[in-house]
């Protein structure tokens, strides 16, 4: 059985560039949210697009030092960063400096700073570990890069050709992308500039989405609308009567984050025909191997750090094209306009760890279903969400890729005392999914920590039928008697 992590050791264990930590208390991850100095003195390392890598910073470091500048400056891995974000910040004022490929701004004005950060969270434009490892070794700021698993081939080619036996399709309809969040910015922005020549300019999101597929509506969208019930599709159908010739597309997931939820997509692709709106679909809760969603969505976009990559060490997303698609060829025409192709060593290190994606996904399946058969009978548990739930299961029948496919993640309501469970839970806990080894966790205090800390936050959550306490469980390869006995003793 694993070992619980002390807080901030990195998830996989020594691994430098694990993109998940450990935070094995409530406090911790409270602490986290609230920068509390106590807590991230240990916290050195994280979710890439929210803490900075040590060695992006080191490298951020190196700029400060060159640029003479008394504050760490913000690093931009492209020019294309530094355009998307000129477009919604005036940034032409600021002083930059570029070396190597990476570009770096003197940000003295705290407000512009944190809104630039903000942007880049959103669009997923990042300097990735290795590429910054590669430059550091290069300044002589470090020594031996580190030693990993990696195939001596076309690594870009080699991924996008393992994805196509998946989908079946032209090996050229599979884009790669910097990172997950960088594949929805730039399936959004491909779509979203052809509407918007037809003067449609609304955004439909569909359900409690991932919080930065939230954020991109919020800051590159003319207006959105929000169908929070993603069952509703009554309402949704009216929204698209009334104002269906303003409607630029729908932004959805199957399943969502963290409900598990997936909506009536025959009927959803109906109206998405019926009004001439594109649907943009995000499977990475479920992702490729598990789910096929080719005859219901217009774009669709995986996080491929999570189940192709198994265990969190590479940041990448891809974008998959449909030929059905009558936006086939606006999106074809326009997509590398806005991603960011991922550094080479990123691809070398994915194309090794995609080649068992097909294995750790059926053996992530299996434990899931024997593990939610668990929580479903277990006195402690309150309500179990995952792809088999009734209200799920007759919708996620239509999209799942074999009989047997099953999503790895599952989300607990607890009755027990979420410290008291969390906290005993001998498990590693922290952010992501889609690993080989069980991750647990605190999704709402981590991705959603605003409306947490407030009573008032916690009600609307409640409305939403959301509780603030669930746990959200990324089911792993282990021995399932061991994962059942891990939570038996943390809910006694």
């Amino acid at each position: 059985m694993i070992s619980v992590l002390k807080a901030g050791e990195t998830i996989p264990p020594n691994n430098l560039h694990a993109v998940s930590v450990s935070m094995p208390t409530v406090a911790d991850v409270i602490g986290y949210e609230e920068k509390d100095p106590a807590t991230m003195k240990f916290i050195c390392s994280g979710y890439p697009r929210f803490l900075i890598h040590p060695f992006v910073l080191k490298t951020a470091r190196f700029f400060q030092k060159e640029m003479g500048l008394s504050e760490i400056p913000v690093l931009f891995s492209s020019e294309k960063a530094l355009v998307m974000t000129g477009r919604k910040i005036d940034i032409s004022q600021f002083r930059l400096h570029e070396e190597d490929g990476i570009t770096a701004m003197d940000l003295p004005i705290p407000e512009t700073k944190a809104r630039v950060v903000s942007l880049l969270q959103q669009t997923g434009y990042l300097v990735s570990s290795r590429r910054a490892e590669d430059f550091l070794k290069k300044k002589g700021m470090i020594g031996e890069i580190q030693k990993e698993e990696t195939l001596d081939i076309d690594s870009p080619l080699e991924i996008r050709k393992y994805l196509h036996n998946i989908y079946n399709n032209s090996i050229d309809d599979i884009y790669l992308t910097v990172s997950g969040m960088n594949a929805v910015f730039s399936a959004f922005e491909t779509l979203n500039t052809a509407r918007c020549r037809e003067n449609r300019k609304i955004w439909i999101r569909l359900g409690w989405l991932y919080l930065d597929n939230i954020r991109i509506l919020e800051s590159f969208s003319h207006e959105s609308i929000v169908v929070e019930d993603l069952h509703d599709l009554d309402r949704l159908e009216k929204i698209l009567t009334d104002r269906g010739p303003q409607i630029a597309g729908i932004i959805a997931e199957a399943p969502t984050n963290p409900l598990m939820q997936v909506p009536d997509m025959k009927r959803l692709k109906s109206l998405g025909s019926r009004f001439d709106i594109p649907i943009l679909m995000d499977i990475s809760v479920g992702g490729s191997m598990v789910l096929d969603v080719t005859k219901y969505a217009d774009v669709i976009v995986e996080s491929l750090t999570k189940f192709a990559c198994g265990n969190a060490d590479v940041m990448m997303g891809m974008v998959v094209c449909l030929p059905e698609s009558k936006y086939y060829r606006a999106v074809k025409d326009r997509i590398n306009d806005f991603l960011e192709a991922p550094y080479i060593r990123d691809c070398d290190r994915l194309a090794s760890e995609i080649q068992t994606y097909r294995e750790r996904t059926e053996m992530i399946g299996k434990n899931t279903a024997l593990l939610c058969e668990f929580f479903e009978k277990h006195p402690q548990i309150r309500k179990v969400h995952w792809c088999n739930s009734p209200e799920t299961k007759t919708h996620f029948d239509l999209i799942k890729r074999t009989p047997d496919s099953v999503a790895g993640v599952v989300t607990v309501e607890i009755k027990t005392p979420v410290e008291k469970f969390y906290d005993s839970l001998d498990l590693y806990k922290g952010p992501s999914f889609g690993t080989k080894f069980t991750l647990n966790m605190l999704y709402m205090y981590l991705a959603h920590y605003d409306l947490v800390k407030s009573q008032e936050g916690k009600n609307k959550l409640r409305s939403l039928s959301i509780d603030p306490d669930l746990v959200r469980i990324s089911v792993g390869v282990e021995n399932i008697s061991s994962l059942k006995e891990a939570y038996n003793r943390a809910l006694e």
